[in-house]
């Protein structure tokens, strides 16, 4: 696939470059420490010129079978054409590996026909998102929320997401200075275990959340609590 899309030089072709230097250094240094287990590419494949100097800020497309878990290719983050290959035989396998890797990550792509095998991998594997048979396409789509989770970022962006993320969320509360809003002090000390227990312990439970009302449930409420009030019951 790599030869049919770069030829099969890919150095001479349209690939992308590394933006920086030292960016370029630490990808070729990342490849020489795996060279024993890569398949494709590799820093053999790089001209004596980029080798020394790094002008061309070239990295070849390079996969690595097996790579050491305590490698830089499996500890840090590539941000390169360098895919580490690893091969299962269960799906519970694979989701185990995924999990005990450092970190969360960033993205999750699953390739696969089946559905529910996809969403085995989504619901048992946290990342910041994830797509089925594709990789990176759901990063250029305006409507959808980017961002990571865990160590791989907190927070999303792109679109309204981004104004939503850096908007502060201000919770703003009014009371109504009424003695109907106060219930008759039925929230106050003392309650006793008497009828004003039994009331508050009532409005708990069956009232709405705060400030949702219903006129008619506020009115029972009122109602009830005159009539408490006037019978002496508290």
């Amino acid at each position: 696939a790599i030869e049919r899309l770069y030829g099969k030089d890919p150095q001479q072709s349209e690939l992308g470059r590394i933006v920086t230097k030292t960016h370029t250094k630490r990808l070729i240094d990342m490849i020489k420490e795996v060279e024993g287990r890569v398949i494709f590419g590799g820093t053999k494949s790089i001209d004596k010129e980029s080798r020394a100097f790094h002008d061309k800020k070239y990295v070849p497309p390079t996969l690595v079978l097996d790579p050491p878990l305590e490698s830089k290719l499996m500890q840090e983050e590539i941000f390169g054409p360098i895919l580490p290959i690893y091969t299962y035989r269960t799906d519970d396998e694979a989701v185990k590996f995924i999990n005990k890797m450092r970190g969360t990550p960033l993205a999750l792509y699953v390739f696969t026909k089946s559905k529910s095998r996809y969403e085995k991998y989504v619901t048992r594997c946290p990342s910041g998102s994830s797509s089925r048979n594709d990789a990176l396409v759901h990063f250029i789509i305006p409507q959808f929320p980017f961002g990571g989770i865990g160590t791989s970022g907190i927070g999303v962006y792109r679109g309204k997401y981004s104004f939503d993320n850096f908007s502060q969320k201000k919770s703003i509360m009014y009371h109504v200075c009424h003695p109907a809003f106060e219930y008759f002090g039925v929230r106050y000390h003392p309650h006793g275990n008497g009828m004003k227990a039994k009331v508050l312990i009532w409005l708990l439970r069956y009232l709405p959340d705060i400030p949702v009302m219903p006129k008619k449930m506020f009115a029972f409420g009122a109602v009830a609590g005159i009539f408490l009030a006037s019978s002496g019951a508290w």
